[in-house]
């Protein structure tokens, strides 16, 4: 009961602190709930509202990580633009909760944050809500409508949201024109650049965003975009490092769906979100953009993650045989992963033989899921196949039901094009309508990860990288890929799973320069609820048995990470525990060779004999040993890299 008292006496202090301050300051601040990040929501010099964040160190100093930075939206029907007062503050509240993902980089999470609904007027009188939430990792927000006596829905033209970087160094991902067909706006690669230069092209900047400033960590983002709204990216222009944002571009998805979406009221936007940290680490372990994601819609107990073979990477061009498709099902088998991927052109098989090679799968302990193109009028490419089956709602659910009558336990799903409202709609009908079935969902072709793995459960991975599929198509992918290897852990993967398809041992048609170790870390550094070992068969029926039971033994979800060392585009260490066994794995992205130091402290968490398997002295080698020692120290040759897991 005193406990009980004290709390309800805190709350009462902290809520009257943040009325008092509004009544006489029209100022609110907010803290984490370890009170290491502050938001302040402030007029400027010119009366306009402005939010900023801070961070206190150790030494009680504050730093800056968000200068102050602009709120407001305009819609077509109503300006909510120019924020000039803060009427009334509710909280701030602290909230806890815990969830469970069914993959993830951790599967049982428990949170806590403080919130504060701010009511504001903009300067031609209108009113909405702002909902600001604190965690210990960062912070999020939402603009909130409200019902409105002139209108049932609006239309948003743009959002006036800005972040205020100032200086530093970033790491970001260039939007992709609308005329690219084959691809989304999210497969260009990953560049360092100054913090304030502009975009090559007026398409702008993709989220994520990772910033690094005055030696602390910032990954802006968003996340639960819902049906009721559009995702957005980063304007083109970013002076003085002012980041904008930016609707989708017009004329996506091959013209189909309005950049603007038509939202009905109340409307509730998606949360713009922004993960703070004075370590890497900070970044690296955040599970923020699935804290402000929507609870689960439905209970998927069908989901469960794996590994999966996949034979696209290796024979692009077809066409497939029901031999070939049964080879990589018993690759599977022999190496104890769940699922096989048919990919393009399965359909020009019979029903009758589908049926059977599934069903061949099945009495061997696999199951398999089935590739299809997301069009419908979205997208132009016709070459591959089936397409034509997912756009419309009857044609959609009949073609899952036939792939699940058949047995097939998921679909992978291609070619999306956009991120207008129609298509964030698409994926949720497809997500929707998927679970009716019992279907796992891959998103390939796609939009970034904005939550919707833990608000649909089906969801186990998507696409959204350039990854290791470019070997086949990019000739200057292999000098990138060692360098993105080594950001995609700071920047794509921190706000979801990413289906990068690792683990090629063998050479595509542009060899790559990483090591055969450099490549088997990835299976441990890249999260992805589905994992797709792209190789062939022959490449990894080849391997010595250590690598093949590391390959059986390396889990598709974990249980806990822990970052280690690294640095973007250089250098990345990570840990990952899966029940009580621990996996280890590090990749250097540089062309200089580089010691990595696991020490008695880094590895306290190992307790008994570790497998090792790093690079030997002939290229592609392995050198693989065991050892009980708890001081290790490895030799990372150019592009090279390393697993340990333990026993």
């Amino acid at each position: 009961m005193k406990a009980f008292y004290s709390i309800f006496l805190l709350s009462v202090i902290l809520f009257s602190c943040v009325n008092s301050s509004v009544k006489n300051e029209n100022k609110v601040s907010i803290s984490s709930p370890d009170e290491k990040i502050r938001v302040s929501v402030f007029p400027d010099s010119t009366g306009l509202i402005k939010y900023q964040i801070n961070f206190l160190e150790v030494s009680h100093a504050e730093s800056e990580i968000l200068a102050p930075s602009d709120l407001g939206l305009s819609f077509r029907e109503s300006d909510f633009s120019a924020i000039a007062e803060i009427i009334a503050a509710e909280g701030p509240v602290q909230h806890t909760e815990d969830y469970s993902l069914h993959a993830g980089k951790s599967t049982k999470i428990a949170v806590a944050y403080n919130e504060v609904k701010l009511r504001v007027k903009t300067t031609t009188d209108s009113e909405l809500a702002i909902v600001f939430r604190v965690f210990n990792d960062g912070v999020a927000f939402r603009y909130e409508i409200p019902q409105l006596d002139a209108y049932d829905s609006i239309t948003l033209i743009e959002d006036h949201t800005t972040f205020n970087v100032a200086h530093g160094n970033a790491w970001m991902q260039k939007y992709d024109s609308v005329a690219a067909d084959w691809r989304p706006a999210y497969e260009q690669p990953y560049e360092k650049v100054p913090v304030g230069q502009d975009s090559p092209d007026s398409f702008g900047w993709c989220f994520p965003a990772t910033f690094e400033k005055d030696h602390h960590w910032l990954l802006i983002t968003e996340a639960n975009v819902g049906r009721n709204y559009c995702a957005a990216h980063l304007q083109q222009n970013s002076e003085n490092g002012i980041y904008g944002m930016k609707l989708p571009e017009e004329g996506e998805a091959n013209g189909v769906g309005n950049r603007f979406p038509v939202s009905q009221l109340p409307l509730q936007t998606s949360w713009r979100v922004m993960v703070v940290g004075d370590e890497l680490k900070d970044l690296v372990e955040s599970n923020l953009v699935s804290h402000v994601a929507d609870p689960a819609a439905y209970t998927a107990h069908y989901a469960v993650p794996g590994k999966s073979s996949w034979s696209w990477w290796s024979n692009q061009n077809g066409p497939w045989s029901i031999d070939e498709y049964r080879s990589y099902i018993d690759l599977s088998a022999a190496l104890g992963w769940k699922y096989s991927l048919i990919d393009v052109e399965w359909h020009k098989q019979s029903g009758e033989e589908m049926k059977e090679l599934i069903s061949y799968a099945n009495e061997k302990d696999v199951d398999v899921w089935l590739w299809f193109n997301s069009g419908g009028p979205n997208n132009t490419v016709r070459i591959w196949g089936p397409y034509d089956s997912l756009w419309d709602a009857q044609t959609r659910k009949r073609a899952l039901h036939q792939v699940a009558e058949w047995g097939a336990a998921g679909v992978k799903v291609d070619f999306f094009n956009s991120d207008n409202q129609r298509l964030i709609n698409h994926y949720i009908d497809l997500l929707e309508d998927a679970h009716a079935e019992g279907l796992m969902v891959n998103f390939h072709g796609c939009t970034m990860p904005r939550g919707w793995s833990r608000t649909y459960p089906n969801l186990m991975t998507m696409e959204a990288v350039l990854g290791a599929e470019a070997y086949g198509f990019k000739e200057s992918y292999p000098e990138m890929a060692p360098v993105l290897n080594c950001i995609y852990p700071y920047t794509r993967n921190i706000v979801g799973p990413l289906d990068y398809t690792p683990v090629t041992l063998s050479d595509n048609k542009f060899p790559h320069i990483t090591t055969n170790a450099h490549e088997l870390a990835l299976a441990v550094i890249f999260e992805s609820g589905i994992v797709h070992m792209a190789d062939k068969v022959s490449s990894y029926k080849s391997q010595p048995d250590q690598v093949k039971a590391f390959l059986s033994a390396v889990p598709a979800a974990w249980d806990e990470i822990k970052f280690i060392q690294g640095y973007p585009g250089e250098e990345v260490v990570l840990a990952r525990r899966k029940g009580e066994q621990w996996f280890v794995a590090g990749i250097n992205g540089t062309g200089q060779a580089r010691t990595i130091s696991l020490s008695a402290d880094v590895l306290d968490f190992i307790d008994q004999e570790v497998v090792i398997i790093a690079d030997g002295e002939e290229q592609q080698a392995f050198k693989i040993q065991e050892t009980s020692a708890n001081n290790i120290s490895l030799l990372l040759p150019p592009y090279g890299g390393f697993v340990a897991y333990e026993l």
